[in-house]
């Protein structure tokens, strides 16, 4: 028996980025795709829609691309640190401003 249930997902690291990959199907009758992606690779959905019209004829299939570099986290502790350091060199040097 072929379910048309699955999920499946991947992280690779290319140099500094690091991309994240998504493919969730659902049974469905008809065929209905969804593409979700970083602003950066959203030229890509047209190319990968048409890719999985040649594969699939029915279900729903949901693809994610994303590149988890592209949304860094603020570290408040270091920012913190950093802010003060800085103070302290303004001061030691005598900078104005």
């Amino acid at each position: 028996m072929k379910s048309m249930t699955g999920y499946a997902s991947v992280e690779k690291h290319l140099g500094l980025k690091s991309l994240s990959l998504g493919i969730k199907t659902l049974n469905n009758r008809y065929l209905e795709c969804k593409y979700r992606s970083s602003p950066e690779y959203k030229h890509f959905e047209p190319l990968i829609l048409k890719e999985i019209k040649k594969i699939f004829s029915r279900g729903t299939i949901e693809i994610s691309l994303f590149d988890k570099t592209a949304y860094p986290t603020l570290d408040e502790k270091l920012s913190e640190h950093c802010f003060k350091k800085l103070k302290e060199l303004k001061e030691k040097f005598s900078i104005k401003g």
